[in-house]
């Protein structure tokens, strides 16, 4: 990402960690599959040079009852790592600054080994699971590509 579109990813972060957005009103704070508090400014650098990434927000319907959005999160992305079958590089700030709690997630557009990571994102089935597809069909106008899905915090069987 160059120019234009590498401001916008800084400018995403910032907007991500700002101040006000968590529970007790303190400022954002990025975390990732591992760690707890994450460096934003390390995972922006390394995607850095990506052709582009993927943000999502992922607002469950009972987010204010849930008392850990966070684990919710990473088994979410757990799952959708097992879906597409590589390793994805992300990170995540929660935000509680609305009446409806939610995550924004960014994911770098590469795989595990390099490639360029093409997500073709299909509403949920009857089963109620989103599904999550690599493909090349998925072409945007723009190099970043936004899709908020809502999500159930218990998986459906």
């Amino acid at each position: 990402m160059r120019g234009t579109m590498s401001r916008a990813v800084d400018a995403h972060l910032r907007y991500l960690e700002r101040d006000g957005v968590t529970r007790d009103g303190e400022r954002g704070k990025a975390y990732s599959a591992f760690e707890n508090e994450a460096d934003g400014k390390a995972f922006v650098e390394r995607g850095r040079e990506d052709r582009h990434q993927f943000r999502f927000i992922v607002a469950p319907e009972d987010a204010t009852e849930m008392a850990d959005l966070r684990g919710f999160t990473r088994d979410l992305m757990r799952q959708v790592e097992l879906d597409l079958a590589t390793r994805l590089d992300w990170i995540a700030v929660d935000h509680h600054n609305t009446g409806h709690p939610h995550t924004h997630i960014i994911v770098r557009g590469v795989l595990d080994d390099g490639r360029i990571l093409n997500i073709l994102y299909r509403p949920p089935s009857a089963t109620g699971r989103p599904s999550w597809s690599p493909g090349n069909w998925v072409t945007r106008a723009r190099s970043s590509f936004r899709q908020s899905c809502r999500t159930r915090s218990k998986p459906s069987a």
